[in-house]
Protein backbone atom coordinates (compact mmCIF):
# COMPACT_ATOMS: atom_id res chain seq x y z
CA UNK A 1 0.00 0.00 0.00
CA UNK A 2 2.67 2.32 0.64
CA UNK A 3 4.75 1.19 -2.12
CA UNK A 4 1.56 2.31 -4.79
CA UNK A 5 0.98 5.58 -2.57
CA UNK A 6 4.39 6.44 -3.35
CA UNK A 7 4.49 5.96 -7.02
CA UNK A 8 1.27 7.47 -7.39
CA UNK A 9 2.64 10.50 -5.19
CA UNK A 10 5.63 9.86 -7.11
CA UNK A 11 3.86 10.45 -10.58
CA UNK A 12 2.26 13.52 -9.16
CA UNK A 13 5.51 15.18 -8.52
CA UNK A 14 6.66 14.31 -11.98
CA UNK A 15 7.22 17.34 -13.75
CA UNK A 16 7.31 15.27 -17.10
CA UNK A 17 4.20 12.44 -16.17
CA UNK A 18 2.17 16.37 -15.36
CA UNK A 19 2.86 17.58 -18.81
CA UNK A 20 1.95 13.73 -20.50
CA UNK A 21 -1.27 13.66 -18.41
CA UNK A 22 -2.02 18.04 -19.70
CA UNK A 23 -1.29 17.03 -22.74
CA UNK A 24 -3.39 13.62 -23.55
CA UNK A 25 -6.20 15.78 -22.19
CA UNK A 26 -5.78 18.15 -24.40
CA UNK A 27 -6.10 16.30 -27.39
CA UNK A 28 -8.95 14.09 -25.91
CA UNK A 29 -10.41 17.77 -25.72
CA UNK A 30 -9.72 19.10 -29.06
CA UNK A 31 -11.08 15.41 -30.37
CA UNK A 32 -14.18 15.84 -28.65
CA UNK A 33 -14.74 19.25 -29.87
CA UNK A 34 -13.65 18.59 -33.42
CA UNK A 35 -16.49 15.72 -33.31
CA UNK A 36 -18.83 18.19 -32.31
CA UNK A 37 -18.59 20.65 -34.94
CA UNK A 38 -18.47 17.85 -37.78
CA UNK A 39 -22.01 16.60 -36.31
CA UNK A 40 -23.13 20.08 -36.74
CA UNK A 41 -22.16 21.16 -39.93
CA UNK A 42 -23.39 17.71 -40.89
CA UNK A 43 -26.62 18.24 -39.59
CA UNK A 44 -27.01 21.71 -41.10
CA UNK A 45 -25.85 20.17 -44.45
CA UNK A 46 -28.66 17.36 -44.22
CA UNK A 47 -31.59 20.48 -43.24
CA UNK A 48 -30.47 22.28 -46.03
CA UNK A 49 -30.43 19.46 -48.49
CA UNK A 50 -33.79 18.54 -47.22
CA UNK A 51 -35.30 21.55 -48.26
CA UNK A 52 -35.78 21.52 -51.76
CA UNK A 53 -37.82 24.24 -52.42
CA UNK A 54 -40.45 26.47 -51.40
CA UNK A 55 -43.89 24.97 -49.09
CA UNK A 56 -46.94 25.12 -50.16
CA UNK A 57 -47.75 28.37 -48.24
CA UNK A 58 -44.86 29.97 -49.18
CA UNK A 59 -45.82 30.11 -53.14
CA UNK A 60 -49.37 31.01 -52.62
CA UNK A 61 -48.08 33.55 -50.80
CA UNK A 62 -46.08 35.08 -53.51
CA UNK A 63 -48.34 34.08 -56.26
CA UNK A 64 -50.86 36.62 -54.86
CA UNK A 65 -48.14 39.24 -54.61
CA UNK A 66 -47.50 38.86 -57.82
CA UNK A 67 -51.09 38.83 -58.93
CA UNK A 68 -51.92 42.14 -57.07
CA UNK A 69 -48.97 43.81 -58.87
CA UNK A 70 -50.06 42.50 -62.27
CA UNK A 71 -53.95 43.93 -61.77
CA UNK A 72 -53.18 47.06 -60.21
CA UNK A 73 -50.65 47.34 -63.35
CA UNK A 74 -53.27 46.22 -65.36
CA UNK A 75 -55.99 48.57 -64.12
CA UNK A 76 -53.24 51.42 -64.45
CA UNK A 77 -52.50 50.82 -68.05
CA UNK A 78 -56.00 50.55 -69.05
CA UNK A 79 -56.81 54.08 -67.24
CA UNK A 80 -54.04 55.32 -69.62
CA UNK A 81 -55.51 53.61 -72.72
CA UNK A 82 -58.69 55.19 -72.00
CA UNK A 83 -57.52 58.64 -71.30
CA UNK A 84 -55.65 58.47 -74.81
CA UNK A 85 -58.48 57.24 -76.34
CA UNK A 86 -60.77 59.78 -75.18
CA UNK A 87 -58.62 62.17 -76.45
CA UNK A 88 -58.26 61.24 -79.73
CA UNK A 89 -62.29 60.80 -79.97
CA UNK A 90 -62.03 64.79 -79.32
CA UNK A 91 -59.67 65.40 -82.13
CA UNK A 92 -61.48 62.77 -84.94
CA UNK A 93 -64.69 64.90 -83.47
CA UNK A 94 -63.27 67.94 -84.85
CA UNK A 95 -61.55 66.70 -87.78
CA UNK A 96 -64.63 65.39 -89.09
CA UNK A 97 -66.06 69.42 -88.36
CA UNK A 98 -63.50 70.91 -90.05
CA UNK A 99 -64.72 68.89 -93.02
CA UNK A 100 -67.94 70.21 -92.67
CA UNK A 101 -66.85 73.66 -92.59
CA UNK A 102 -65.05 73.03 -96.05
CA UNK A 103 -68.15 72.21 -97.52
CA UNK A 104 -69.80 75.27 -95.83
CA UNK A 105 -66.84 77.32 -97.45
CA UNK A 106 -67.99 76.20 -100.79
CA UNK A 107 -72.05 76.08 -100.49
CA UNK A 108 -73.14 78.50 -98.05
CA UNK A 109 -75.19 75.99 -96.48
CA UNK A 110 -74.90 73.22 -93.75
CA UNK A 111 -73.93 70.00 -95.12
CA UNK A 112 -76.25 67.09 -95.61
CA UNK A 113 -75.93 63.92 -94.09
CA UNK A 114 -74.94 61.71 -97.40
CA UNK A 115 -72.03 63.96 -97.61
CA UNK A 116 -70.92 63.98 -94.06
CA UNK A 117 -71.61 59.57 -95.08
CA UNK A 118 -69.43 59.83 -97.69
CA UNK A 119 -67.03 62.70 -96.97
CA UNK A 120 -66.42 63.17 -93.08
CA UNK A 121 -67.46 60.05 -91.07
CA UNK A 122 -65.25 58.66 -89.04
CA UNK A 123 -65.28 55.92 -86.42
CA UNK A 124 -64.12 56.89 -83.32
CA UNK A 125 -61.34 54.78 -81.10
CA UNK A 126 -63.82 52.37 -79.91
CA UNK A 127 -64.42 51.62 -83.50
CA UNK A 128 -68.23 52.64 -83.75
CA UNK A 129 -69.35 55.71 -86.36
CA UNK A 130 -69.37 59.11 -85.53
CA UNK A 131 -73.08 60.41 -85.20
CA UNK A 132 -74.28 63.90 -86.84
CA UNK A 133 -77.18 65.98 -86.56
CA UNK A 134 -78.13 68.95 -87.91
CA UNK A 135 -81.37 70.79 -88.23
CA UNK A 136 -82.01 70.30 -92.33
CA UNK A 137 -79.60 69.23 -94.80
CA UNK A 138 -78.70 71.96 -97.31
CA UNK A 139 -79.87 74.43 -95.07
CA UNK A 140 -78.91 77.92 -96.27
CA UNK A 141 -76.52 80.13 -93.81
CA UNK A 142 -78.49 83.32 -93.62
CA UNK A 143 -80.15 84.76 -90.71
CA UNK A 144 -83.58 83.22 -89.93
CA UNK A 145 -82.07 79.56 -90.44
CA UNK A 146 -83.21 76.77 -88.77
CA UNK A 147 -80.80 75.50 -86.33
CA UNK A 148 -80.62 73.27 -83.16
CA UNK A 149 -80.46 73.56 -79.64
CA UNK A 150 -78.17 71.13 -77.11
CA UNK A 151 -78.62 70.44 -73.87
CA UNK A 152 -75.67 67.93 -72.67
CA UNK A 153 -74.64 67.27 -69.09
CA UNK A 154 -75.58 70.72 -68.06
CA UNK A 155 -74.55 72.68 -71.01
CA UNK A 156 -77.17 74.47 -73.09
CA UNK A 157 -76.88 75.99 -76.10
CA UNK A 158 -79.07 77.73 -79.13
CA UNK A 159 -78.48 78.68 -82.16
CA UNK A 160 -76.02 75.39 -83.53
CA UNK A 161 -75.35 74.57 -86.83
CA UNK A 162 -74.73 70.36 -86.19
CA UNK A 163 -73.53 68.78 -83.51
CA UNK A 164 -70.98 65.80 -83.56
CA UNK A 165 -71.56 62.85 -81.61
CA UNK A 166 -69.30 59.91 -80.47
CA UNK A 167 -70.72 57.05 -78.53
CA UNK A 168 -67.45 56.72 -75.91
CA UNK A 169 -66.33 53.91 -74.49
CA UNK A 170 -69.73 52.10 -73.33
CA UNK A 171 -70.40 52.30 -77.61
CA UNK A 172 -74.01 53.54 -76.81
CA UNK A 173 -75.02 56.79 -77.68
CA UNK A 174 -77.45 58.49 -75.20
CA UNK A 175 -77.60 61.48 -77.48
CA UNK A 176 -80.69 62.17 -79.28
CA UNK A 177 -82.22 64.49 -81.67
CA UNK A 178 -86.08 65.49 -80.80
CA UNK A 179 -88.22 68.20 -82.48
CA UNK A 180 -84.73 70.26 -83.24
CA UNK A 181 -83.11 69.51 -80.00
CA UNK A 182 -79.69 67.26 -79.48
CA UNK A 183 -80.34 65.84 -75.82
CA UNK A 184 -77.47 63.85 -74.17
CA UNK A 185 -78.56 62.06 -71.11
CA UNK A 186 -75.85 61.64 -68.85
CA UNK A 187 -73.64 58.04 -70.15
CA UNK A 188 -70.53 58.90 -71.37
CA UNK A 189 -71.17 60.37 -75.02
CA UNK A 190 -68.34 63.01 -76.39
CA UNK A 191 -69.92 65.28 -78.30
CA UNK A 192 -68.39 68.27 -80.95
CA UNK A 193 -70.76 71.66 -81.78
CA UNK A 194 -70.57 74.39 -83.94
CA UNK A 195 -72.55 77.24 -83.93
CA UNK A 196 -74.03 79.64 -86.40
CA UNK A 197 -71.97 82.53 -85.42
CA UNK A 198 -69.08 80.83 -85.86
CA UNK A 199 -69.62 79.48 -89.30
CA UNK A 200 -70.72 83.61 -90.57
CA UNK A 201 -67.45 84.09 -89.33
CA UNK A 202 -65.29 81.16 -91.26
CA UNK A 203 -67.85 82.63 -94.29
CA UNK A 204 -66.99 86.08 -93.55
CA UNK A 205 -62.64 85.38 -93.61
CA UNK A 206 -63.53 83.24 -96.97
Amino acid sequence: MNRRYNIDNTRRNNPAWNRCVLYSFTFVSETALSTNESSVKSLYLTVLSNRKGLSLIETAFVLLIVGVVLAMAAAGWHSTLEARRISAAGADLKAASNCLVKYVLHSDQIPPATYFSTSCRKRDPWGEPVIYFNAADNEAIAPGMASLALNANGINKNNIAWVLVSKGPNKTSECALTAGSVTCTGGDDLYYYVSVEKLYEQISKN
